[in-house]
Formats: structure tokens, C-alpha cells, sequence
């Protein structure tokens, strides 16, 4: 989305149920839907749904979401939107599907998985593990 004059004080984004950040090189970042169809259609639903997710003072200083512009990017996830984390077979371990909070888990869990690999204690709670297995699918009864 081009660059709000409104907006040029703002020194780091803010998070909102979706997000905005400061204007970089001319453009600001709205975000974000989570769309599960699968397309790589830029949708205007989409663009508004951003918008609506600002709050209304924020809003209203915005122009028309027809103008933002847009990309579509994926991120992987889960059905039950937790990531994988752990051993897959003798010396094949995975860290994987941080969806939308891959920023905030990847050092965690990064530590978590080396501290697995290399055969130290795992600081996180056993239910916990349980939740990020990457087996927890086929574990249940029904699969998925």
C-alpha cells in the first residue's frame, strides 16, 4: 500500500489481529488474511478484510483499498495450526509449519530441536512436545 502521510511518525509496526508497518521505500505493509483456498489471485475481499482488521481511527485514514495493490504470499501450516518439531527417522529431524508466528517460534524452537539432536534436556513441557510432534497426525484416531 503507498505511503500515508498520516502515518510518518510511525517508527514500528503495530499488530491489530492483522498488521501495518512503517512506510519502507514509499510502501507500507497491511496484512494479513489467511486464505486456505490455495489461490494466487490478489483479491480486493481481501485487501478490504485487511483494512476492517485496522482499528476504525486507523481505518479511516486509509484510502480506498482498491488503490493498495497487494501480493499474495504463503506460509506452511497445520490443520491445527501448531508446527512440527522433532526426530523423522535415524538423523533426519524437522522444524517446520510456523505459519504465521514463525518469527516469534524459530528461535524456541530452534533451541528446542538442537538441544533434541544433540542429546541435551528439552526445556519445553511434555504436553507441549506432544503438540509439535510431527507423527501427531497419524497418531490420532482418523488421521487429520
Amino acid at each position: 500500500m503507498p505511503a500515508i502521510k498520516d502515518f510518518d511518525g510511525l517508527g514500528s509496526g503495530i499488530s491489530f489481529g492483522g498488521y501495518l508497518t512503517p512506510a519502507f521505500e514509499g510502501l507500507h505493509e497491511l496484512g494479513a488474511s489467511f486464505d486456505r483456498s490455495g489461490t494466487s489471485e490478489i483479491s480486493a475481499v481481501a485487501n478490504l478484510h485487511n483494512r476492517q482488521l485496522l482499528p476504525d481511527e486507523l481505518a479511516k485514514c486509509l484510502p480506498d483499498p482498491v488503490g493498495y495493490g497487494a501480493r499474495v504470499s504463503r506460509r506452511a501450516s497445520t490443520p491445527d495450526r501448531n508446527p512440527v518439531l522433532g526426530k523423522v527417522a535415524d538423523g533426519v529431524f524437522v522444524i517446520g509449519a510456523l505459519g504465521a508466528r514463525g518469527l516469534t517460534l524459530a528461535p524456541l524452537l530452534g533451541d528446542m530441536l538442537a538441544a533434541e539432536i544433540i542429546g541435551t534436556p528439552v526445556t519445553l513441557a511434555t504436553d507441549i512436545r506432544a503438540r509439535l510432534d510431527p507423527f501427531r497426525f497419524r497418531l490420532r484416531p482418523g488421521g487429520l
